[in-house]
């Protein structure tokens, strides 16, 4: 309020500067989408967003500034579009943490696809409405982090059909239909933990379409 604040301590440390590029995948004919941008999202700052990405054109970007334990979030996908693997120099940092912290001269690649995976089913139930939540996440739980691609929710139709797409390849999930789920609640270890003795199990491979009960 009207109160000023004593006792801090701000410490600064030389930020680092990454150039990167959206690409397609391989076997990807069209265009890429206009319109994507990249975000860093600061681990140490938990939900907070710590810088986005001002891009030259639609498909090159510079990220300058980012320090401390940072994961790297795509913004402004379209339908019929998903991000295969976010790539730092020869390094998979999809959904991981880095410290980019005085990284200068490093390369993003942002590697899109639209050969999505397609995991679609139907709920078996004693009841007449069957519009479960349906939990999909993946069996690692080194996978299980805030904003993961890797973990999704959604509500199945009132006759038990659902359908998720996008799900990042080549990783078997655990899918599980519960009555009741709070908003963000997905996103709990400890309730996935619970779930993963119950949960039916599936692959997904490059583009595959799976369906289950």
């Amino acid at each position: 309020a009207s109160e000023g604040v004593s006792g801090l301590t701000l410490t600064a440390r030389r930020g680092g500067r990454l150039s990167g590029r959206f690409v397609a995948d391989t076997g990807v004919t069209r265009a890429l989408p206009s319109g994507l941008h990249v975000t860093l999202r600061s681990s140490s700052l938990g939900a907070g967003l710590l810088q986005m990405a001002g891009g030259s054109s639609d498909t090159d970007f510079q990220l300058a500034g980012a320090s401390g334990p940072t994961r790297f979030e795509v913004q402004g996908v379209p339908d019929g579009w998903a991000v295969k693997a976010i790539m730092l120099d020869s390094e998979d940092v999809t959904d991981e943490s880095v410290d980019l912290s005085g990284k200068n001269g490093s390369t993003l690649r942002v590697i899109m696809t639209d050969r999505l995976t397609s995991l679609s089913g139907s709920v078996q139930s004693d009841r007449d409405i069957r519009d479960h939540n349906i939990l999909v996440f993946a069996e690692d739980p080194t996978k299980w982090t805030s904003g993961s691609g890797f973990v999704r929710a959604t509500r199945a139709h009132r006759e038990g059909r659902f359908s998720i797409r996008g799900l990042p390849p080549g990783e078997r999930y655990l899918v599980a239909a519960i009555t009741y789920l709070e908003a963000g609640e997905e996103q709990d270890p400890r309730l996935l933990q619970q779930l993963r003795g119950r949960a039916t199990s599936v692959t997904l491979g490059d583009g595959e379409q799976r369906s289950i009960q």
